[in-house]
């Protein structure tokens, strides 16, 4: 019966191949019930691997996701690390479909195709509606048919025990690391990701103990020697899965945007060969302006840019695609006001990112580097999927659907805390004849001591109900 489906769906269709995963009544359990080759199958466990993907999205909202071209435009910074995954597969597009009954999800259809191109509007108007009415027509019937039997068993069951595994291996993290149940799977999946396995097979590895640093508290001394141990607490693997954690936190009692795009630039620098970063947004007006860096100088280098209306980061937001000039010397002809100040500011590279949300380009992630930098293809992947989780998570406070305009208000927001935090560094630097970066680091760990916003901090310097000695007497 299921290869029967799958393949009636490849035939129906102009696509290379299909699967269908099932959801139980935890929408993050799938499992793959059928595949019609090895590729199909490999993209639907990526997805499960990575938690993101047209399947997942078209699972969440309930509604399908055509990503007609996975290579390159919105459909490619969507989904950046499956995108890249799946093109190594050979898949070029895919097309998802949610499997439901009664607003309930039960999994989703999954096609791919060799070759970018949308679906015809016949294959949208007729054949991918029949496929769907056949498989979710056919799951029920299954269903109804073990409910039958009365032993208790369906292909739901199997939804929700093929991955007990995972599940398994997230308790045992969870006591072993004193983690939290959203920061375990994370972690899983940051291992996962960085060795190159499935989720499933490493959440094996961990049941196993073969990864030992997982299902044991850390050495305090590092990690031990010839005995196969991974040291994921001193690893790079370690410092992503932080990474993401921290920049998908948008519920703490210290976090506001400038705290998020803060950690976006610093997680830039600490894991990729980039020197220095910035963040700029777009104001009311659709201007970039600075808001976030990560020196003085990156700083300079964005003011420059929105004066003279040239530079990387303005060439990335207006085009929407990434912009790269590894050799800042040879962009003369391209950049003439900006990249003398660049190079005059200590950067002989540059690299901008735009920032997407919802088809919206709202800024761009600015990454400068003291010598010629070229950025690796892991190195892209890796900045591209930090500025994506930070733009989505700065634009995320609440479960509201945005608007166009939610979107404005919302980058005009951390604007305007960017320019309040800026006014109160002056104020401590002025206090304390230091300089505004000095008191920008005194603002930050005063904030971090009594785990507050900056830009509460900030707000409470400019109105006069915080002294500044008290600040600069305690951050020292």
């Amino acid at each position: 019966m299921p290869a029967a489906l799958c393949g009636a769906c490849v035939d129906l269709m102009d696509v290379t191949g299909a699967s269908v995963s099932l959801s139980g009544e935890d929408p993050d359990i799938r499992t793959l019930w059928w595949s019609s080759d090895e590729v199909a199958g490999r993209l639907a466990e990526a997805q499960y691997t990575l938690g993101d993907g047209p399947c997942v999205t078209a699972l969440t909202h309930l509604a399908p996701v055509l990503a007609a071209d996975l290579t390159r435009g919105p459909d490619a910074a969507r989904w950046p690390v499956f995108s890249q995954q799946a093109v190594e597969l050979g898949v070029r597009a895919v097309f998802s479909l949610p499997l439901n009954h009664s607003a309930v999800a039960i999994g989703t259809l999954d096609l791919y195709r060799d070759g970018a191109g949308p679906l015809s509007p016949e294959d949208q108007s007729a054949a991918f509606p029949a496929a769907y009415a056949r498989i979710t027509t056919a799951l029920l019937a299954l269903q109804a048919q073990d409910d039958s039997t009365g032993l208790g068993g369906s292909w739901l069951d199997d939804a929700e025990t093929e991955r007990e595994e995972v599940h398994q291996a997230t308790g045992m993290i969870m006591v072993h690391l004193g983690v939290d149940p959203p920061d375990a799977p994370a972690r899983l999946r940051a291992h996962a990701f960085s060795h190159g396995k499935t989720v499933t097979e490493a959440a094996f590895d961990v049941i196993a103990g073969r990864i030992r640093s997982m299902t044991r508290p850390a050495p305090t001394r590092g990690p031990e020697r010839g005995n196969g141990d991974t040291g994921m607490t001193t690893t790079r693997e370690q410092q992503l899965t932080e990474a993401f954690v921290a920049l998908s936190d948008t519920l703490g009692a210290n976090v506001d945007p400038l705290v998020l795009l803060g950690r976006l630039v610093h997680h830039c620098v600490s894991l990729s060969s980039i020197d220095a970063a910035g963040v700029m947004l777009a104001n009311g007006r659709g201007a970039l302006r600075s808001a976030i860096t990560t020196e003085h100088a990156v700083e300079l280098t964005e003011i420059w840019q929105s004066e003279v209306e040239q530079g990387p980061c303005i060439e990335a937001f207006s085009t929407g695609s990434a912009v790269h000039a590894p050799e800042l010397a040879s962009q003369q002809d391209r950049w003439p006001d900006f990249v003398p100040l660049a190079r005059a500011a200590g950067y002989e590279s540059a690299h901008a990112l735009p920032l997407h949300h919802s088809g919206q380009t709202i800024g761009a992630l600015n990454l400068l580097a003291r010598h010629p930098t070229a950025l690796t293809p892991s190195d892209s992947t890796l900045l591209r999927a930090l500025a994506d989780v930070a733009t989505t998570a700065l634009l995320s406070w609440d479960r509201q659907q945005l608007r166009p305009e939610d979107v404005t208000t919302r980058t005009r927001t951390a604007l305007a805390g960017k320019a309040i935090f800026d006014t109160a560094s002056g104020m401590l630097a002025a206090t304390a004849d230091i300089t505004p970066a000095e008191g920008a680091n005194r603002l930050h760990a005063y904030a971090d001591r009594h785990n507050l916003r900056p830009t509460d901090i900030a707000d409470q310097l400019l109105h006069r109900t915080l002294d500044p000695h008290t600040v600069l007497s305690d951050s020292t």
